[in-house]
């Protein structure tokens, strides 16, 4: 029998929040009839984009290139970023990862030119997992470590997991089990530490799935179980699907056939309810599989024919040379060949249209040597040009910051010398004096502190030392203003 697989959750990305329920989407979409083109239609594409992404991959499509209409005639570089992505990701959940990679590139190019450091670590992952798929999985394990370091450097840790699952999933691929879960796991670390549910219950499947793989059925199915309880809690349907999926392999490589038919039953019902015509396509298709595993050839036809028939509609080319390859070996079997050839000519001819996967991995050890030469200087090049342009930005926040404070301590001082025209007591005096160069005494700290802190050397006495030596140059300069201004200002 074929070995089931099991779906292995990576982390894509849009780079755009979508947390929308169904009444937010028809006002999304409501919202498009009246809406003149502009960036908040543009920005409603492509949350519209995203949501129908997994279920209506045409309909995907199709918003996501009206909203990179509409950013390149307006110039929106942000939202072209995003839409880029979007189309690659699009064209990777069909298997194309070749126009996956081009649009992941097009999106990388004007993130990187903005400084947007989030946006640049999630380009990267999108690219590692298109070069994942395609069997390359140095360059994959590349631009993941090349994500991971970006969000290091910049010290978010609550993004870790979106590296660390990546990698984790480079391994598994790879076949490395025992380094699949150790990512895993860190990953299950960061989602727990930061309240990441939605996150975890990939990363348990995740980890159901390596055990599963390495045999450990019971360990396998209290994962799963765990993925199960989030999905419900947080009424995810469509990541429960997915469990049940993971759980219907299991039994399908343990041999328990009708326990296997049963879970990708329940997970056929969740994506009917849905409209998830990709995850109907799948669920068919392993359906088909079990069928035919049981010696049911009919009921097995039956079920890769509505397979295909759904992977054609949303255009999966993936899954439909998958299918065709299915069908083409089961009517040799039974002597129908001209049906065996048709079925064996479309899977060869949807084969050629996508990348080969082992001319990939032969290209990825020819290129690795080349590739790891220059990692380093294109990930240090790309982190200092984002360091770069995180610095001018607060360079010129600060400047900002020293202009105002400076202008309020003239404003103060001319305060003080307006107020002679004015009766005040000695103690506002004296009170109005302090508070002034109190501020200025402050202002000279900021100013001087990062030149304090090198001469220094970072030790508090020597700090102190230049703190006093600062208070001991001000208090002259205090007595003496103290002495002129009362003698204006009070009068009597």
């Amino acid at each position: 029998m074929n070995y089931r697989t099991f779906i292995i959750v990576v982390m894509c990305f849009m780079h755009i929040a979508l947390r929308a329920g169904q009444p937010q989407i028809d006002s999304l979409e409501n919202s498009l009839n009246s809406s003149s083109p502009d960036s908040a239609k543009a920005v409603a594409l492509n949350k519209l984009s995203a949501h129908y992404r997994g279920t209506n991959p045409i309909k995907s499509l199709r918003f996501t290139n009206e909203a990179l209409r509409i950013s390149k005639e307006l110039n929106l570089s942000g939202i072209q970023a995003t839409a880029y992505s979007g189309l690659g990701i699009i064209a990777h959940n069909q298997g194309n990862y070749r126009r996956a990679l081009e649009h992941y590139r097009l999106a990388l190019a004007i993130r990187t030119k903005a400084g947007d450091s989030l946006a640049v670590s999630a380009s990267y992952a999108n690219i590692g997992n298109a070069y994942m798929y395609e069997g390359a999985y140095v360059k994959a394990l590349d631009y993941h470590l090349r994500s991971l370091r970006i969000i290091q450097h910049f010290g978010d840790s609550s993004s870790l997991d979106v590296p660390f699952t990546n990698i984790g999933a480079v391994y598994y691929y790879h076949g490395d089990l025992d380094m699949a879960i150790t990512f895993f796991r860190k990953s299950l670390v960061i989602e727990k530490q930061f309240g990441g549910g939605e996150d975890m219950t990939g990363t348990y499947n995740n980890i159901g799935g390596i055990y599963a793989e390495m045999g450990v059925k019971d360990s396998a199915l209290a994962y799963f179980d765990k993925a199960l309880r989030n999905n419900e809690e947080s009424n995810d349907l469509k990541a429960m699907s997915a469990s049940f999926i993971n759980i219907g392999a299991l039994y399908y490589n343990l041999g328990e056939i009708s326990k296997a038919i049963t879970y990708y039953n329940k997970a056929l019902d969740i994506d009917l309810e849905l409209n998830n015509e990709h995850g109907m396509s799948m669920c068919y298709f392993n359906i088909g599989e079990a069928f035919e595993y049981q010696g049911n050839r009919e009921l097995a036809i039956q079920y890769y024919l509505k397979s295909m028939r759904k992977s054609t509609d949303i255009g999966h080319l993936y899954s439909m040379q998958d299918v065709h390859k299915k069908l083409s070996n089961m009517y040799a079997t039974d002597g129908e060949y001209e049906k065996a050839f048709a079925s064996f000519k479309l899977h060869l001819i949807l084969k050629d249209s996508l990348f080969n996967d082992q001319k990939s991995k032969e290209l990825g050890r020819l290129e690795a040597k080349h590739e790891f030469g220059q990692t380093a200087f294109e990930e240090e090049r790309a982190i200092e040009e984002l360091t770069k342009n995180k610095k001018l930005h607060q360079m010129r926040r600060d400047n900002i910051q020293y202009s105002g404070i400076l202008l309020l301590v003239l404003c103060l001082f001319g305060a003080v010398f307006v107020t002679r025209r004015f009766n005040v007591s000695p103690k506002t005096a004296e009170g109005l004096i302090f508070f002034t160069f109190l501020l200025f005494f402050e202002f000279c700290l900021v100013i001087l502190d990062p030149y304090i802190d090198r001469w220094s050397s970072g030790e508090p006495i020597y700090k102190l030392l230049f703190n006093s030596g600062i208070v001991a140059l001000i208090f002259p300069l205090h007595a003496f203003f103290e002495t002129i201004l009362k003698g204006r200002l009070v009068k009597g």
